[in-house]
């Protein structure tokens, strides 16, 4: 069934509300709409409710609290499992009503906002795996990782009076934990097609699959965060308070496109009301430190740190200047311009770290000349190739009386 382009039209209008949504940190959850529309999809698919409730400030302390309670219950059966239930309602109901008939919603998704969607959902599931598994199994600071699971699991006690027992490092704990939690980013895509399904005025084949239309629409309209059932409990998360985003240009066969990055300077760019949060810089996963407090780097961590980009945000952050003014360097290269200068990183396939040292044209107040240590391509071989390139040009073209 090929879409009318006022239907394409009304179908793309809705990406751009999802994606608004998706990105929305100012709105607080309303726990009884939540609350509500998580019981109405039990209710859509005839699956009884769970009987208490849990609403925590972050999904970090709700992982915590999902890994004590697994642990507690032990394995459930499938049809006795309501998020597989809810999953499989809903992708049968979207299988039947879409796939089967043949309808070609994806012809209504235009380039871009098809792209912000799937961008968009991606960053948020991305980063909650990194807060759920990564941050409490093995935390990026890794020296302040068993402090900070002890404030962790102090804080749940005082707050929720839930004693964690389970060992919160062991790494199937929490990759069990986040396989069984539903998000707002995971619910998108099926609410969007849903809805697309009501916005073409379909009659869906079964009452169970309306039903499973509206909950699913619902639920990711006034349950637009992280949450989990264990046995008869459900655990609700508070909706994120930060969400700081840039864009980037992307190469890919249709030229040079934009993308979603999560990027802050100032705090977590994915973050929450307890002070939980994802470190980003320009889409670069990065520990707590690298942001807050740059200037208690190492010399010694930034050049040993095993990943590359984190390690270029940190000389970055930590300033290229003072990372050469504490290291030894090798001049490789010397001509008018400046000295080429490099420090070897630990590692067979490691680029080294190379800077080019030049001395500022202008005098300071009392006379002095300042040295500036200018980051440059690991594969620069002379000076004046890499005064060059922090001028935007080629080495060729380079001459003198563009210093400033």
């Amino acid at each position: 069934m090929q879409l009318t382009e006022e239907q394409k039209r009304k179908i793309s209008a809705v990406h751009g509300q999802y994606v608004d949504m998706l990105l929305d940190s100012e709105t607080r959850l309303d726990r009884e709409a939540a609350l509500a529309a998580i019981h109405g999809m039990c209710e859509a698919i005839e699956f009884a409710a769970p009987e208490q409730v849990i609403f925590v400030d972050s999904p970090v302390e709700g992982a915590a609290i999902h890994a004590q309670l697994m642990h507690e219950l032990g394995s459930v059966k499938e049809d006795r499992d309501p998020l597989l239930q809810i999953r499989k309602n809903i992708s049968l109901s979207l299988w039947t009503n879409i796939v089967k008939r043949g309808l070609d919603i994806e012809s209504a998704w235009n380039d871009r906002t098809q792209r912000n969607v799937r961008n968009v959902t991606t960053m948020q599931i991305d980063a909650q795996w990194a807060l759920m598994i990564e941050d409490i199994r093995e935390p990026m600071d890794a020296k302040r990782a068993e402090a900070w699971r002890a404030a962790l699991i102090e804080r749940i006690e005082r707050k929720y009076g839930i004693t964690i027992t389970v060992d919160l490092t062991d790494e199937s704990v929490h990759e069990l934990a986040f396989w069984k939690i539903i998000n707002g980013p995971e619910l998108a895509a099926s609410a969007l097609w849903s809805e697309s399904v009501h916005l073409l005025g379909i009659e869906p084949e079964t009452a169970l699959d309306k039903r499973v239309f509206d909950a699913t629409i619902r639920l990711f309209h006034d349950c637009n965060t992280w949450w989990t059932i264990v046995g008869d409990t459900l655990i609700i998360s508070e909706r994120p308070n930060r969400n700081e985003i840039n864009t980037e240009p992307r190469e890919n066969q249709r030229g040079t496109q934009e993308r979603f990055v999560w990027h802050a300077e100032d705090g977590p760019a994915h973050g929450w009301p307890d002070g939980e949060g994802a470190f980003y810089v320009m889409g670069v996963r990065v520990p707590r430190q690298v942001v807050m407090e740059p200037e208690t780097l190492d010399p010694q961590q930034i050049i040993r740190h095993e990943n590359q980009e984190v390690r270029r945000v940190m000389i970055d952050r930590y300033g290229a200047q003072n990372l050469f003014e504490r290291l030894t360097s090798k001049v490789i290269h010397e001509d008018e311009t400046g000295r080429l200068r490099r420090i070897e990183v630990p590692g067979d396939d490691e680029e080294p770290i190379v800077v080019v040292e030049v001395l500022n044209s202008t005098p300071e107040p009392d006379g002095t000349i300042k040295t500036y240590y200018l980051r440059v391509p690991p594969t620069t071989r002379r000076a004046k190739e890499g005064v060059a390139w922090t001028f935007g040009v080629d080495e060729a073209h380079y001459e003198l009386e563009f210093q400033s």
